[in-house]
């Protein structure tokens, strides 16, 4: 598991917006409550200024399209639990084979919920942030539709998104259980722009400039921080040029990439250099940032490291948070956004490539293969992508992550996806909803897989198509004949 998924963002340099945070205390009896708005409206940087004032215990999970596999939503969540709560022995949900690839039967879902939040009998948080990262929310919404209604009341949730999530909204709304938050009320108003600029930047303004400045932002945190910075860093009449009654533009998120390259442009060429070769990936652990920028964790005063790069970052708010142990960064996804199309754009294709395979073999090398495989494949690399995805895609099947599997593989070019291990893993995604269609695929695995030069990999993926077919045979209706003669065909490869 990624440790970035379970790490609450740090929000040192935030202001303590007392507006909503008195909203949030109100509403300490809501079973959920779901903060929805564009991105860079400071929904992740509210919620954990708040958790830092509560007794009460949460565990913060950051969704990905990965926990669109129930296995995988449902392991996260036990750990982001068992974090929190080291004391119990909160175990991780077993979901049949049978329910990964396919739609969720609910009594199901709910026995492999009791398991996880059984043993909570004190009040506890379960924050969900980024909810709009799961690609087929519909799908996911009745996992989670049932996992609010399943855990015992002294549990409550927080989604954070960009968009409104379709829980059935006004039934939890007409059962006083729900809280939300939008896009309008998490728009600074004039006095919280004030005190941002005064408190936090410690950049003093008269209230006329700050409430100028927030009127053209409309509230937009995101735009408010660009601001801060472009201010800082260029003379007082480029910013009027820009934020001045003579301008009627709006600081829209679209706006966001032109402000950004302006505050770009103004940086020490050393720190555009280290955020360019570090935007390839959005959760940096430190040592793969020494990897990236050749910069030693620490050094004497005066001298650039890793760590006075990042204290540099955050000392102009430039959109990064660190974890809590500070052993890793992430960038805001607008910003790293911004900084991945400046990198692919202006640097050589070759220089490029070399930072996506240093951070793959870094992520493979400390066991995470699934971040190893998508920058593969955002890269571009397909022979690697093939090696990685046939390396580890049993352990990725194992762990129930089929979904994951065939969007791998649906993103690779059209002749490599018909290879023995990948008819293999697409078999596994319909041996239950399909297994006619599967038992198809299974056997062009198994003669593909006789066609291997090598003898172990050949026997291997023969073992595991006449396992999968056995499997198939049972759920299409029981051909015990070919059962029995596959099992056979099984026994006499084992022992040769």
């Amino acid at each position: 598991m990624n440790l970035a998924k379970v790490t609450p963002p740090s929000s040192s340099h935030a202001l303590e917006r007392d507006r909503l945070l008195c909203k949030l205390q109100e509403w300490d009896e809501k079973k959920l409550i779901i903060i929805h708005g564009q991105a860079g409206q400071g929904k992740t940087t509210l919620v954990a200024t708040w958790l830092r004032s509560l007794a009460t215990p949460a565990a913060w999970y950051t969704l990905d399209r990965e926990d669109a596999d129930p296995a995988v939503f449902l392991a996260g969540i036990a750990q982001a639990l068992q974090r929190i709560r080291p004391d119990l022995p909160i175990g991780t949900p077993a979901l049949p084979q049978s329910d990964r690839s396919a739609p969720q039967d609910t009594a199901v879902l709910q026995r492999s919920i009791d398991q996880t939040f059984g043993r909570l009998h004190q009040p506890c948080l379960v924050v969900l942030d980024d909810y709009h990262a799961i690609p087929s929310p519909k799908e996911f919404d009745l996992l989670l539709r049932t996992l609010i209604d399943s855990t015992p009341p002294q549990v409550r949730f927080i989604i954070l998104s960009r968009t409104l999530p379709s829980l059935e909204v006004a039934r939890l709304r007409a059962r006083r259980t729900l809280g939300v938050l939008t896009g309008k009320d998490l728009a600074f108003d004039d006095h919280e722009a004030h005190d941002l600029f005064c408190e936090v930047f410690g950049m003093p303004l008269e209230r006329t400039e700050s409430t100028r400045i927030n009127r053209r932002a409309e509230g937009w945190p995101a735009g408010l921080v660009l601001t801060h910075e472009y201010l800082a860093q260029s003379s007082p009449r480029a910013g009027s040029g820009i934020f001045g009654a003579d301008r009627a533009d709006k600081l829209q998120p679209p706006v966001f990439e032109y402000l950004a390259q302006e505050v770009f442009s103004l940086l020490a060429p050393d720190l555009q250099d280290f955020l360019l070769r570090t935007a390839i990936t959005n959760w940096l652990p430190l040592p793969l940032i020494q990897e990236l920028t050749g910069l030693p964790l620490t050094a004497a005063p005066g001298k650039h490291s890793v760590t006075s790069m990042l204290q540099e970052l955050q000392n102009r708010n430039l959109f990064i948070s660190v974890a809590d142990d500070a052993a890793a960064i992430r960038y805001h996804s607008l910003f790293h956004e911004f900084l991945l199309k400046k990198l692919q754009a202006g640097t050589n294709p070759a220089a490029a490539q070399k930072l996506f395979t240093t951070a793959i073999a870094y992520f493979e090398r400390t066991g995470d293969p699934v971040r190893a495989i998508d920058l593969s494949l955002a890269a571009g690399l397909a022979e690697k992508t093939v090696l990685l995805i046939e390396t580890h895609g049993q352990e990725v099947l194992a762990r129930g992550q089929v979904q994951t599997l065939l969007r791998w593989i649906n993103g690779l070019p059209a002749d490599e996806q018909d290879r023995p291990w990948f008819l293999f893993f697409r078999a596994n995604a319909l041996r239950f909803s399909a297994p006619h269609d599967a038992l198809l695929l299974l056997d062009r695995a198994r003669a593909g897989f006789g066609n291997e030069k090598k003898a172990s990999c050949r026997s291997t993926g023969q073992i595991a198509c006449l396992c999968g077919i056995i499997e198939a045979c049972f759920h299409s209706g029981g051909d015990f004949q070919r059962m029995a003669r596959t099992a056979s065909q099984a026994q006499t490869l084992l022992k040769s």
